[in-house]
């Protein structure tokens, strides 16, 4: 799983977090009066001083699913000079959790005590890694069905720098009924070599293939 070749590169959606509203609800929350203040909020999340964050975040998210409609349809319509605010970025990640989840955790993101803000940045890091890991389980799904191979195996390569962190969901993947058998390989393949570690896993692979070679032949393509 060599990370370091020049993968071909194809556009590949990944689901975004309001693909399960529907189109009535979406136009209903663009025709609210809800929608133009959520503008004023975004414009004041943007130039607030830090301290004013806090109050803006938490006034934010408590327009519920709103929110999420109001985030994807800024990103899908961002002018060539438009800079975004780490807190705007990070909006998807709040709104996707409880909301009293997120008011915890934007209270201790702005604490004035060190240790919550340590523990905030840390729960943060946690929910990007794992944001990341399906995301790369679904681009190795879908590359491996569009048979852009090179991108999934650049995929298994990533899915394989997380180590330990990847395997919970790895695994939740390949036990589901729905997981098709190409991915399934994939995913096998990766929660071996992330358990035995590349080098043992090789020698298992070849091992294998000087045992019984025409069986292994597929797999040495």
């Amino acid at each position: 799983m060599n990370n370091e070749e020049n993968y071909e590169t194809i556009e590949i959606k990944i689901p975004n977090n309001i693909s399960n509203i529907s189109e009535e609800k979406i136009n209903e929350y663009k025709n609210s009066k809800e929608w133009e203040e959520l503008d004023d909020l975004f414009n004041k999340l943007q130039i607030s001083e830090e301290h004013e964050i806090k109050d803006i975040l938490l006034k934010i998210i408590s327009y519920g699913e709103i929110v999420k409609v109001k985030h994807d349809y800024k990103m899908n319509n961002l002018n060539e000079n438009d800079i975004l605010s780490q807190e705007f970025i990070l909006l998807p990640i709040y709104m996707n959790m409880l909301p009293e989840k997120a008011i915890d955790l934007i209270s201790k993101r702005f604490s004035d005590d060190k240790n919550l803000i340590e523990e905030s940045l840390i729960q943060l890091d946690e929910i990007m890694r794992d944001n990341k890991i399906d995301e790369l389980i679904e681009i190795l799904k879908n590359a491996r069905k569009a048979e852009k191979h090179e991108i999934a195996n650049g995929a298994m390569g990533e899915l394989y720098r997380y180590k330990e962190y990847a395997l919970p969901k790895l695994k939740l993947v390949a036990v589901d009924p729905e997981t098709g058998q190409n991915l399934l390989n994939d995913l096998g393949t990766i929660i071996i070599t992330i358990i035995l570690g590349e080098e043992e896993y090789y020698n298992l692979f070849q091992k294998a293939i000087d045992e019984d070679p025409e069986i292994w032949k597929p797999a040495q393509k």
